[in-house]
């Protein structure tokens, strides 16, 4: 991948700084599109810490306590250069929660700066009520109601659904410890959102492509979150469907859309080429990449 957003858990501010070291060509790394610390409700999402460290979550996350400070959450994130804007409407395992209010106050600082804001949502009131503030993006939504999903189609509010294949989970529980009597909630967890995410489809939902992969299943970070597109695909994605979800449609809820994510003379030299047959065969091919360019320049090329 040539591009990707970093939506937070990054301490104060270091995936700007990791943006800015990539861009003036200290160290080499993918485009980031950076959100600083993720705005949230008091808590965060870290639990049972006792009232004397609570500063450790003011590392993590920029704790909100009214539309006002929401208000001045957003421009100090704006002073610091960030690309978009990430909260949390909810954050569960805590039971704190944003306000519709201070949901409304950051979406509409963020969009009077250009920035598009995103919300990470775990239950279905937590979605509503970012969909009715006028967030721009829905990530996870494990447990969207068809109302819910009907409004973001109306609304045009991208969902990023971050699941995982079969044979992800399979590492992941043999990996974990589990019993094999504890592992049955798996293809129902699997068949839930693979109905989510045929409804979305089916209402006109814009689907953008992203991976959650914080756990260890011993491969890196990057070969992990690949399994997205397995997911997608094993959920019943078409092929060209994905692709788009991973570069025209994702670039298009950036804004960015005139320089990431198609090919076209104005637009950055991208390009990612994999071997095989994409229709046909889409795991195998998109596993196989032979080919990766940004902005002009080659970072692998196996095909001579």
């Amino acid at each position: 991948m040539t591009s990707i957003k970093d939506l937070g858990n990054s301490g104060l501010y270091l995936d700007v700084a990791l943006r800015d070291a990539i861009n003036e060509g200290t160290v080499e790394g993918p485009r980031i599109f950076a959100t600083g610390p993720i705005l949230a409700a008091n808590g965060g999402q870290i639990y049972n810490v006792l009232p004397e460290h609570q500063n450790i979550i003011d590392l993590e996350y920029r704790i909100i306590s009214s539309p006002v400070d929401a208000k001045n959450a957003v421009r100090e994130h704006v002073n610091q250069n960030v690309d978009l804007i990430k909260i949390c409407a909810d954050n569960l395992p805590n039971k704190t929660f944003l306000t519709t209010d201070e949901i409304k106050a950051i979406v509409q600082t963020a969009h009077s700066y250009n920035l598009k804001v995103t919300a990470h949502c775990v239950t279905n009131q937590s979605a509503w009520n970012a969909v009715e503030a006028g967030v721009d993006g829905i990530e996870h939504g494990f447990n969207l109601a068809d109302s819910t999903l009907t409004k973001m189609a109306e609304k045009q509010v991208y969902i990023v659904p971050t699941e995982n294949s079969k044979d992800y989970m399979n590492t992941y529980v043999k990996l974990a410890g589990y019993n094999a009597n504890e592992t049955k909630w798996i293809d129902t967890y699997l068949n839930k959102m693979k109905d989510r995410l045929k409804k979305a489809i089916d209402k006109g939902v814009p689907i953008v492509a992203g991976s959650d992969n914080y756990t260890d299943i011993k491969v890196s970070r990057g070969e992990s979150s690949t399994d997205m597109f397995r997911y997608y695909f094993e959920a019943g994605m078409k092929p060209l469907d994905i692709l788009q979800s991973s570069t025209y449609i994702s670039a298009f809820h950036l804004n960015k859309e005139n320089d990431i994510g198609y090919i076209n003379p104005q637009a950055n030299a991208d390009i990612i080429a994999v071997k095989g047959d994409i229709i046909n065969d889409f795991i195998s091919t998109i596993e196989n990449v032979e080919f990766i360019m940004k902005d002009g320049k080659i970072y692998e090329n196996t095909t001579d």
